[in-house]
């Protein structure tokens, strides 16, 4: 009986210590989506911002 309760310390005081590896990668998709849902926004609106700029220029 002891191997059993020293085994669920064990398991509770290792997964204290850092994030599994199913968790840095779900962590690094979401990451990824909302990188790839943002990034062409973004160079729309830089886009536009120099098209404005040279407007301003002429």
């Amino acid at each position: 009986m002891k191997n059993l309760s020293e085994n669920k310390s064990y398991k509770i005081t290792r997964l204290k210590n850092g994030f599994t590896l199913s968790e840095v990668l779900i962590t690094i998709g979401i990451i990824g989506v909302v990188a790839v849902i943002t990034i062409p926004a973004l160079i729309s609106n830089v886009q536009n911002y120099v098209k404005s700029k040279r407007v301003e220029n002429i």
